[in-house]
């Protein structure tokens, strides 16, 4: 996956869940947690 498509999955769960965790996220979609957590981070920032 590039990391376009995997910041697009994160903002979607975002969107429909903004409790959800980055471990869920990461389990969910079989993404690094360490990715998981910088691109959600950037997100927030934005």
């Amino acid at each position: 996956m590039k990391k376009e498509e995997i910041q697009t999955i994160i903002e979607k769960e975002l969107e429909q869940n903004p409790e959800i965790t980055s471990i869920d996220i990461a389990k969910k979609h079989r993404i690094p947690l360490v990715i998981v957590e910088l691109l959600k981070r950037k997100i927030k920032n934005q």
